[in-house]
């Protein structure tokens, strides 16, 4: 879940605190009192919306990723792709468990954790491995040079049409 926790000096002695959530395109926040249980039913109805959640924040990661290719900003085409196909897998794991997806980034484990990995055939599965380092490399400047070299246009929308693939692939699969 991506929220941020605010405490407000005045109210910290009080026991409340403020849980933000974000949700595109706006973002809620909820005052709760974290002296009763009122957290719990909270979280329970962001549960129930998340997979819904995961999906429409993986589509304006996927148009975000066309917008990257149409200016050339191949570093962050790979970047974006990676971050559609996590979002599909966390969404698929929401879906299926009724529960917020594991936090990590590893598509591997995402997608074995939300049962889709038994069900990709071998090109899918290469997809997702050739994905995992564009998420690392894109962020760290000792890697961005490497990988920049590797990402020609040709290979970009190699990448983008198959994240399309894989996207949609997932998403007929709640």
């Amino acid at each position: 879940m991506n929220c941020s926790i605010w405490h407000l000096p005045e109210q910290l002695n009080a026991g409340f605190f403020w849980l933000g959530c974000i949700f595109p395109p706006n973002a809620l926040s909820f005052k709760i009192d974290c002296r009763s249980d009122s957290i719990f039913a909270i979280l329970r109805v962001y549960v129930k919306k998340g997979a819904e959640y995961w999906l429409d924040i993986a589509e304006y990661d996927l148009e975000t990723a066309r917008v990257m290719l149409r200016g050339k900003r191949f570093l962050y085409v790979g970047f974006m792709c990676h971050q559609v196909v996590e979002k599909v897998f966390k969404g698929h794991y929401a879906s299926k468990h009724d529960d917020n997806p594991p936090f990590t980034h590893n598509l591997r484990i995402l997608a074995l954790k939300s049962g889709l990995f038994e069900e990709m055939d071998e090109n899918q599965k290469r997809f997702v491995e050739l994905l995992g380092p564009l998420n690392i490399e894109a962020r760290y400047p000792t890697y961005k040079e490497k990988i920049l070299k590797s990402l020609t246009t040709k290979r970009c929308r190699d990448i983008l049409k198959k994240t399309e693939d894989m996207f949609s692939w997932a998403k007929n699969k709640f």
